[in-house]
This record gives C-alpha cells, sequence and structure tokens, in this order.
C-alpha cells in the first residue's frame, strides 16, 4: 500500500523541471473507480494531466466510470484491481471508490464507506448528497442540505458571477475541472471540506452527513497538499 505520506508533489516538482535528477523506476498504481460514468471520471481525468511531471513518472492512475450503484461499487472495483493485476502482472497499489449518496438505502452507503474504511488498500471519496457540492465548495461555504436541481442552478450562479459572464453549470462538461479550479478555487474547496468533516465529528452515520465530501482526502493524497494547510 501506498503511504499518503509517501506522494508528495513537492518531493517531485523538482525532478520534473531538472532533467538531471533521476527519478526511480519505481511506479504506483493508482485505481479511481466512479460510480458515474462521466462526472466524475472527466473530472479525475483532467485533474490527473494538470500533475507534475515528475508524479507521473512515478505513478500511474487507471480511472474507470461504471455506472454502477452504491452497493455494487466496492465490489467491482476489487474484481477490476484483480484484473489489473492477472493482465499486468503488477498489484493496484491503492484504490479510490468515489460515489454519492443519491437516493440509496442509507445500508447501502454507509455499509461501501465501511468496507473501504476497513481495506488496506482502499479508501472512499464520497459526496452527500452529489458530487457537485464538491463543485460549489469552490465557491462557498454549504452547510445545508441540497437538492441536484439546487446545486446546479448555484453552480450556474457562482461560475457566472466569478467569470463576469452568463455561465450555465452543464453536468458533463469536459471543462469542468478546469472552470472549478481558475474560476473558483480548489484550496478553498478543501478547506470547506475539512470544515464539514469537523462539523460532524465522530458520527458513524455518514448517510445523515449532508452536506458532505471526502473528495479533498483524494485531491490532498494526489497532491500532497497537507503541508500548505
Amino acid at each position: 500500500m501506498v503511504s499518503k505520506k509517501s506522494l508528495k508533489v513537492s518531493d517531485f516538482k523538482r525532478a520534473g523541471r531538472d532533467r538531471r535528477v533521476e527519478t526511480k523506476n519505481v511506479r504506483y498504481y493508482y485505481l479511481i473507480v466512479c460510480e458515474g460514468t462521466k462526472t466524475e471520471p472527466l473530472y479525475f481525468k483532467a485533474l490527473v494531466k494538470q500533475l507534475p511531471i515528475g508524479v507521473l513518472s512515478v505513478c500511474e492512475f487507471d480511472i474507470e466510470g461504471l455506472g454502477t450503484n452504491t452497493a455494487d461499487l466496492v465490489t467491482k472495483a476489487q474484481e477490476l484491481a484483480k484484473k489489473a493485476r492477472h493482465k499486468t502482472g503488477r498489484k493496484v497499489d491503492k484504490i479510490w471508490c468515489v460515489f454519492d449518496r443519491d437516493s440509496f438505502p442509507k445500508k447501502n452507503f454507509n455499509g461501501a464507506i465501511n468496507t473501504c474504511n476497513q481495506t488496506v488498500e482502499m479508501e472512499a471519496a464520497w459526496t452527500n448528497e452529489a458530487f457537485e457540492l464538491w463543485y460549489l465548495l469552490h465557491f462557498n461555504y454549504v452547510d445545508s442540505a441540497l437538492s441536484r436541481k439546487q446545486y446546479g442552478n448555484k453552480l450556474s450562479e457562482a461560475l457566472s458571477a466569478a467569470s463576469k459572464n452568463k455561465l450555465l453549470y452543464k453536468k458533463n462538461n469536459p471543462e469542468n475541472h478546469h472552470l472549478m479550479t481558475t474560476l473558483g478555487s480548489q484550496e478553498l474547496a478543501i478547506k470547506f471540506a475539512l470544515r464539514l468533516e469537523h462539523k460532524y465529528g465522530s458520527d458513524l452515520d455518514y448517510s445523515s452527513h449532508n452536506p458532505r465530501t471526502t473528495v479533498h482526502k483524494l485531491i490532498l493524497e494526489i497532491f500532497g497538499l497537507e503541508e500548505g494547510l
């Protein structure tokens, strides 16, 4: 398993700038498995493209959108990891499961999170209720439950205000990562997500944590932003 502290962007940026610095011939294999087929995969694929060359020289990211429900996602993620190892002969070092609460039963949502928490090589980047909460936190702190439609409307308002032009949020827009991180702030989203995490404390009924997201944990692991917060 790859330690969260072992992959720091600061450790690799210099290697990306200075070709005289040798990088180890080791590749860490990340498997990011998303419940949705477009919104989340498009976002994470765009995010990975922004990583420093030093990180990409030692890490490999496989991003899959399964279009399955929360109950099946964890099992299918484990199956994908086994298939990848059988095909390539390489072990997946870390599996991240990305999913929303949506309207799925409480037991399915909590169960998926608990399974990830109890499995060494797995973690969950979950959102209650919709992934759009992570987007909205790039602009504003949100501490009250919203519907999917409300998230869309609020994102359109935030994007329009930030750009000073009328912009409508489009769920499966390949440019969403760019829009959120240029018109909004990823650092702000992380801080607001941490604030929501603190709000709910040690309560293990994750289905009642609305709104809340742990997408920031995956972002922090990839970019190694812990030292800057």
